[in-house]
């Protein structure tokens, strides 16, 4: 607990440390100012993302204006995602990643019910809280796909680690979310429904695991370039197979990729060869 106090403390601090906004400075400006700077400061951040340090002040500053702006969608899909990155490539330790992907999960699901459709789905569906939410996103609207994925993404990061039981008590909504956005928009973010598949079913006892195969497969064949369908099918579908020959094989066609191939996504295809060199060294972890 300690060190997750650490590392929350460190990212908090960045601002200061960095030098790169006086506090004093932000406060004084009426509110809409502040939040609007903050936005605009988040996101030259973000273009920089590549540069972890650049990534925590993004989310810094997105994470502060949101607070200024709850009812903002954008800016909620904006830390969703966020979250996700620092979760997935910044923070270390379980905890603070737990944190981080909670966090998104909230900010992804605050940006759902901003919207009117959505907010008025749920309210006309019948049966409990969770039922009305399914329905809700059973007939969301193509706008609402990144947040869904964003949401479902931190979600499906936050479930992977926990007990089984606790997995599958969100395997429906995330089933449904990830259908969804596969009927919507399949190609959203490099087929990530498909990655997401992959993982999730690779996760959930019980099921073939032919099915993580062939998900990772079509993944991977739209769109090879993307590096984290490797790194994903390395981390749950060939530690679970037990196939060690294979995950060394993705791991290592994602250290030798080329990762400016996609630029918008040059800063992730970057740090997850980083990632896939950290889960090289725990290779003979993963396989004892």
């Amino acid at each position: 607990m300690l060190r997750e106090f650490k590392q929350i403390f460190i990212f908090t601090g960045l601002l200061i440390l960095t030098g790169c906004i006086s506090n004093r400075a932000v406060d004084i400006l009426p509110e809409k100012e502040q939040s609007e700077f903050l936005i605009s400061q988040g996101q030259k951040c973000w273009e920089k993302r590549h540069d972890t340090h650049q990534a925590q002040r993004a989310y810094l500053f997105w994470k502060r204006a949101a607070g200024l702006q709850r009812d903002n969608q954008e800016l909620q899909l904006k830390l969703s995602r966020a979250c996700h990155f620092m979760g997935h490539f910044v923070a270390t330790e379980q905890t603070v990643k737990d944190s981080m992907f909670k966090e998104g999960l909230t900010a992804g699901r605050r940006a759902l019910y901003l919207s009117d459709e959505f907010s008025a789905a749920f309210e006309n569906a019948t049966g409990d809280s969770a039922l009305r939410q399914l329905s809700a996103i059973s007939s969301a609207p193509p706008d609402l796909v990144p947040a869904l994925y964003w949401w479902a993404a931190n979600l499906g990061r936050y479930m992977a680690y926990k007990p089984a039981i606790q997995r599958i008590q969100h395997q429906e909504m995330v089933e449904t979310t990830m259908h969804r956005i596969l009927a919507l928009e399949p190609d959203f973010y490099y087929g990530a429904a498909y990655r997401f598949f992959g993982a999730l079913y690779a996760r959930i006892p019980g099921v073939e695991m032919s099915r993580s195969a062939d998900y990772f497969k079509l993944a991977i064949e739209k769109h090879p370039d993307f590096l984290g369908a490797y790194t994903l099918r390395a981390e749950f579908y060939q530690t679970k197979a037990s196939n060690r020959e294979q995950f060394h094989n993705d791991l290592m066609r994602v250290v030798n990729a080329d990762p400016t191939i996609l630029p918008d996504v040059m800063p992730e295809n970057i740090l997850e060869q980083e990632y896939a060199k950290r889960l090289l060294e725990r290779e003979h972890l993963l396989f004892e």
